[in-house]
C-alpha cells in the first residue's frame, strides 16, 4: 500500500513564497552589482573586479596622420589580400553572399510602406537578436527607412558552420571566430567573411539607387559598421552600439578584450581603433556616432571612453564624431533613451 506524505502548512508557505523569494534574491543581487558599478564610477576607470590600471597615458600619440591618408588602402591589403569579387543573389528578400569555404550569409531586406528612399544596415552582435532588435528594425521601416539586416559569420541560422580540410590540420568544422585563425594565411584573411556582405550590400544600394545608405551595429555588430564607414565613404551615418573598447583600454581586463576579429593584430597593429573612429567620421556630410552604455551587463562599459573622446575630433577634417554615453539602463543593447537620440541626430 502506497503511503502519501502530507505537507505541513509551513513547507505548503515556504512552496508558494519560493518565487517571490528568488526575485528578491535576483534584485538584491542586480542592486549590489549596480551600487558597486556606481561606486566604482567615482574613479576615472570602470572594472566590476576591482581598479584598472591604464597604462597608455598618451593616446593621441597612437593616431598616424600617414595611416589615415591610407587607411583604405591598409583595410583592402588586410582583409582582401587578394582582389575582391562580388558574389550575391537576391532571394524572397533575402540578400545571399556566397563567399569561400563554400560559407555564405544570409541579409534579411525589410521594406518601408512610407519609404524616404533612405536605407538603414543594420549588423547583429554575438547575440544575434540583443533583445529588442526586431523592435529597433519596426521603429526605422515606420520612420521611412528601408532596412538590410545582417548577421555575424558564423552566426546566421542557415549557414552556423563552415567545414573544410585544411593543410596539415584535416578535416576541422569551425564552429566559432577564434576557429577562422586556422584559414589564415599569405593570400587569405577570415576577415573577409565579416565585410563580403557588406559589399554585396552596397552594390545592391547602389542599384536600388538609394538617396542615402547608414549602417548601424551592437556590439561586434558596432565594429564592423565602424571599419565599414572606415573602408567606404558611401555611409552618411555610421554608428556603434556598445561597440568595442580600443586596445590600450582592453588590457588587463578579459572582458573587454574580444575575439579574432576584435583583436587581429594583422588589422590593428596598422590601423588602430582611435584611427579607425576618425576615419568612420571623415567626410563631407558624414557623422560617426559612438554610444557606449555605461553600465552594460555584459562588456565595454564604464568610462573608459573619457580617454579619448576629445582627442578624436581633432583629426577628422570634415564630418563628426559624435558620442553618446547612455547611463538609463544595464543591458547590452539599444535603449529607448538612445533610439531617441539617433533620430535626432540623423
Amino acid at each position: 500500500m502506497k503511503k502519501f506524505h502530507q505537507i505541513d502548512s509551513v513547507s505548503l508557505l515556504i512552496l508558494y513564497l519560493l518565487p517571490l523569494i528568488m526575485f528578491l534574491v535576483g534584485y538584491g543581487l542586480n542592486s549590489y552589482f549596480l551600487l558597486n558599478l556606481q561606486e566604482d564610477l567615482d574613479g576615472l576607470w570602470i572594472n566590476p573586479y576591482g581598479n584598472q590600471t591604464i597604462y597608455e597615458e598618451n593616446p593621441e600619440r597612437l593616431i598616424n596622420n600617414n595611416d589615415l591618408l591610407n587607411g583604405k588602402n591598409i583595410l583592402a591589403d588586410v582583409i582582401y589580400k587578394e582582389k575582391y569579387y562580388l558574389n550575391y543573389e537576391i532571394i524572397d528578400n533575402k540578400l545571399i553572399s556566397y563567399m569561400p569555404y563554400d560559407s555564405n550569409t544570409t541579409s534579411k531586406l525589410f521594406f518601408s510602406n512610407r519609404s524616404i528612399n533612405k536605407l538603414f544596415v543594420y549588423n547583429l552582435g554575438h547575440g544575434g537578436n540583443n533583445g529588442n532588435d526586431q523592435d529597433i528594425v519596426n521603429r526605422l521601416l515606420n520612420e521611412g527607412y528601408d532596412v538590410i539586416v545582417n548577421p555575424l559569420p558564423l552566426l546566421d541560422k542557415k549557414n552556423e558552420f563552415i567545414l573544410t580540410d585544411i593543410p596539415n590540420i584535416g578535416k576541422y568544422k569551425l564552429i566559432t571566430h577564434n576557429d577562422f585563425y586556422l584559414l589564415d594565411n599569405n593570400n587569405f584573411s577570415s576577415m573577409s567573411f565579416f565585410f563580403d556582405p557588406h559589399f554585396n550590400i552596397l552594390d545592391y544600394a547602389k542599384v536600388k539607387g538609394y538617396d542615402e545608405i547608414n549602417i548601424i551595429g551592437i556590439s561586434t555588430g558596432g565594429l564592423t559598421a565602424t571599419i565599414m564607414g572606415a573602408f567606404s565613404d558611401e555611409y552618411t551615418n555610421v554608428i556603434s552600439i556598445a561597440g568595442p573598447y580600443p586596445f590600450f583600454l582592453k588590457s588587463g581586463n578579459w572582458e573587454d578584450l574580444g575575439d579574432y576579429e576584435q583583436i587581429y593584430p594583422e588589422l590593428y597593429t596598422r590601423l588602430n581603433y582611435l584611427e579607425l573612429y576618425a576615419l568612420a567620421s571623415e567626410g563631407d556630410n558624414r557623422k560617426y556616432i559612438q554610444v557606449i552604455n555605461e553600465f552594460d551587463g555584459c562588456c565595454f562599459r564604464g568610462r573608459k571612453w573619457q580617454n579619448y573622446i576629445d582627442i578624436i575630433p581633432r583629426h577628422v577634417q570634415e564630418g563628426e564624431f559624435i558620442f553618446i554615453i547612455d547611463d538609463t539602463h544595464n543591458e547590452h543593447k539599444i535603449s529607448e533613451y538612445v533610439y531617441n537620440e539617433l533620430i535626432k541626430l540623423i
